[in-house]
């Protein structure tokens, strides 16, 4: 018999609800997953010709679909795939219309969402900011992936939601703080870690835009900006995006190496602050968000 012929090159994706995998009789239409170091990361995903006619049954929701439910989402390319998204289904939107065609989007937060829904009022005592953050990643069974932060405070007040006091507290120690995967992150940024890719105006970088400041910037003016005194990089004034192929491997928290876009763009240091990934009708994107980083004298 002769051996089944894949080809790798085939955008493909797995989405998973409350562990199994998504019936093959559910049509997704298209599929969008937001990643980000500021906020929760969000997804959705359309599935099409849900209503029966002429009944208007729903179909699906309520039985395969239901609010609260764990939302996995996996892309990449054939049977290589990679998870971009692990949350909550949130909310369900139902769009009709007059021609028989319909559509159901299902929309999700990552575990971080819970973080977000209520104002706390407390007080931490003797307490470090690492320990105030494995602590949270206890309470919402999160994987801690957390850095000591050293210095034990006497106490520190809380008035807000969890997940912007986190913030806030990554922020007084040049940190960062997101939820990924089952994992909440409270570390410093990555900074001195390889690319995760690298990426090529006329191969495969679609499109490339570069946003500076200030006129006239150089290393002089970037180094007076360093984003932390424990890290060998300082934040340039350079933010850009950009599209390529899709890759679920460029994710936030890492670097990324763009080339072919002259030689003061060109560089092997890009930190990921946010990624989009889009999947429809056959085709996978990823739209990238970064700022250039440049290394200490």
């Amino acid at each position: 018999m002769a051996a089944n012929i894949v080809d790798k090159s085939i955008p493909s994706f797995k989405i998973f609800i409350d562990g199994q995998e998504m019936r093959t009789d559910m049509e997704v239409g298209s599929i969008n997953v937001e990643n980000s170091l500021d906020a929760p990361d969000q997804a959705s995903f359309i599935v099409i010709n849900s209503v029966e006619i002429p009944e208007q049954d729903i179909k699906w929701f309520g039985e395969q679909l239901t609010l609260g439910q764990e939302i996995e989402i996996k892309l990449g390319y054939a049977d290589k795939l990679d998870t971009v998204f692990i949350g909550i289904a949130t909310s369900v939107k139902i769009n009709l219309l007059n021609d028989g065609t319909n559509k159901l989007e299902v929309i999700a937060s990552d575990f971080s969402y819970a973080m977000t829904k209520n104002i706390t009022s407390f007080t931490w005592n003797e307490k470090k900011d690492s320990d105030i953050a494995s602590s949270m990643a206890s309470t919402y069974q999160l994987k801690p992936n957390i850095e000591d932060t050293e210095m034990v405070h006497r106490s520190i007040e809380q008035d807000e939601a969890d997940f912007d006091f986190l913030k806030m507290r990554a922020a007084e120690n040049a940190y960062e703080f997101y939820v990924f995967n089952r994992n909440l992150y409270f570390r410093e940024p990555t900074y001195d870690e390889k690319p995760i890719a690298t990426v090529t105006l006329g191969d495969n970088l679609i499109s490339f835009t570069a946003e500076m400041d200030i006129a006239d910037q150089d290393e002089k003016v970037a180094d007076k900006i360093a984003s932390s005194t424990k890290t060998n990089w300082s934040h340039c004034l350079t933010k850009a995006t950009g599209d390529c192929p899709g890759s679920p491997k460029i994710l936030p928290g890492n670097n990324l190496e763009i080339k072919g876009v002259g030689k003061a763009l060109s560089k092997d240091h890009y930190y990921i602050e946010k990624t989009v990934h889009k999947m429809f009708t056959g085709n996978y994107l990823t739209t990238f968000y970064v700022r250039q980083l440049i290394k200490n004298a």
